[in-house]
């Protein structure tokens, strides 16, 4: 029987997994690997870790993931991105004060243009 993560991503039942014309599979790491540069999880996160790490010109950047590219959450987030914080603008300006409010609140919007 198979397990809820399992049924979610079965192809017959993931949008996202059935219509993609390029799923990247790889060997499994069966050995011991050295490198500078580690990312585990190649959802979201990982994959833009990774690329900003590359297009700085970093070397030997290694992305392992248990399962697949974009596998679990990130597969399914829908595309929403949005910036701001999960509180009240009125609470980060007392925890931060106006300017570094500001600040924080921008660097969100610039996090959302990149990811665009």
């Amino acid at each position: 029987m198979q397990t809820l993560e399992e049924r979610l991503f079965d192809e017959k039942n993931n949008y996202y997994v059935a219509t993609s014309q390029n799923l990247f599979s790889a060997p499994s790491l069966d050995n011991d690997l050295e490198t500078d540069n580690l990312i585990i999880g190649a959802g979201l996160a990982g994959l833009s870790t990774a690329m900003g790490l590359i297009e700085r010109q970093v070397e030997d950047v290694t992305l392992i993931d248990a399962q697949r590219v974009g596998f679990g959450a990130s597969g399914r987030n829908g595309g929403f991105v949005f910036g701001g914080f999960s509180l009240p603008e009125e609470r980060l300006v007392q925890q931060l004060g106006i300017e570094q409010g500001r600040w924080a609140y921008e660097l969100t919007n610039s996090s959302v243009d990149l990811i665009r």
